[in-house]
């Protein structure tokens, strides 16, 4: 069982500790506030080829089209299998 005076110490230690903690803290902050500037026009910023992208995806999709209405209008109906049925 930990004594009172060992408890004492560990607390102690660890308050001590804290002054060192946060000014580690602080010099992360600043080296993180000093890309912020950047990071936020990243952020807020477009994509610079999102235009084409999406050019793209009409593109695609206008093909898709064009290919389903010719494989629609290319398959042979074969009228006597029809009207056989």
């Amino acid at each position: 069982m930990i004594n009172i005076v060992t408890k004492a110490t560990v607390f102690l230690n660890a308050l001590n500790r804290i002054p060192k903690l946060m000014e580690q803290y602080r010099t992360e902050n600043a080296n993180i506030e000093k890309d912020l500037p950047t990071l936020r026009e990243v952020v807020g910023g477009t994509w610079k080829k999102e235009e084409e992208l999406n050019l793209f995806k009409s593109e695609m999709v206008t093909l898709e089209q064009k290919i389903i209405l010719h494989r629609i209008t290319s398959i042979p109906i074969n009228i006597r299998a029809v009207s056989a049925s």
